[in-house]
């Protein structure tokens, strides 16, 4: 899989390495297009998120063959809405996962 730095690193990060830039928070209700400083970096950051994600799932489903790409992490519920043809999983996912392997490997 990837790791890739959700909406509040990029929002902070836009807010520590720019001159001025606002730290912006999400929201549930972002357009893709802005109207003030605040909604353009949701729209940017939003875009962004939503874009990779679908990159990155596009990738692995061509380049493995897969049926299936699952969603996980702290912010895969935000995405679940605008990604429909992915399976989100809960965001403690990798630790369940984890846990069934090692039982499956005491037996």
């Amino acid at each position: 899989g990837a790791i890739s730095p959700g909406w509040n690193m990029r929002y902070k990060a836009m807010n520590t390495y720019t001159n001025g830039l606002p730290e912006a928070a999400y929201s549930d209700s972002t357009m893709i297009l802005g109207l003030d400083t605040q909604s353009s970096l949701q729209a940017g950051v939003d875009i962004a998120i939503r874009g990779e994600i679908r990159a990155m799932a596009e990738q692995y489903v061509s380049a493995y063959e897969l049926d299936e790409v699952f969603i996980c992490g702290g912010d895969a519920p935000r995405l679940s809405k605008h990604l429909k043809k992915y399976i989100f999983a809960p965001s403690n996912y990798e630790l369940y996962a984890l846990m069934r392997l090692h039982e499956y490997n005491q037996k």
